[in-house]
């Protein structure tokens, strides 16, 4: 799976809208949808970090395409 596919997927899961996502990490939903639509990744480690924290995952489980378990 993708990061973009990652970042809706959880999003879902938790029952976040894009706007919910956005206020919780401190990103405009602009970001969010271009990260969910593949066309952006994060630029910084740091905006790896709230994505992870927000979505109550890891900073692995993000950055890797295919790993085996997600934390």
């Amino acid at each position: 799976m993708k990061f973009g596919e990652k970042i809706r997927t959880l999003r879902e899961e938790q029952g976040f809208s894009q706007e919910e996502l956005a206020h919780r990490t401190e990103l405009s939903p602009l970001v969010i949808s271009t990260f969910e639509d593949g066309s952006a990744l994060p630029k910084t480690g740091g905006t790896y970090t709230r994505l992870a924290q927000a979505l109550d995952t890891s900073v692995r489980y993000l950055m890797e395409d295919d790993p085996e378990d997600r934390p």
